[in-house]
């Protein structure tokens, strides 16, 4: 396939809403490299992740700024309602089970 545009995660973000200044959740965020990046843009970014081995490897890494990870699922997220302006689910959403993907969403 040639001539299609390859763009990032944070790409398509950026093309949507400017992320500085905002308490963003990237829900299944892996080792947290999008995470370390939204906090280099200024946001206040928190990485949301089931799997014990990903957690532990976000939270080795060094810092970007002052991000946070947490243990937790898309549809039970560890954080209290309205409490942050944007969520993110890439890469993630098809993880969680089709019964609870409504859930997550509404989360």
């Amino acid at each position: 396939m040639t001539g299609l545009a390859v763009r990032r995660h944070l790409d398509v973000l950026d093309g949507l809403v400017a992320v500085a200044g905002l308490d963003v959740v990237d829900v299944g965020c892996g080792h947290g490299a999008l995470v370390r990046e939204l906090t280099e843009r200024g946001a206040r970014a928190t990485g949301v992740e089931c799997g014990a081995a990903a957690l532990a490897g976000a939270r080795a890494a060094a810092p970007a700024v002052a991000e946070r990870y947490l243990f937790g699922y898309g549809q039970d997220l560890p954080l209290a309602d309205g409490s942050v302006d944007l969520v993110v689910f890439f890469n993630s959403l098809h993880h969680v089970p089709v019964a609870d993907q409504p859930r997550a969403l509404a989360e």
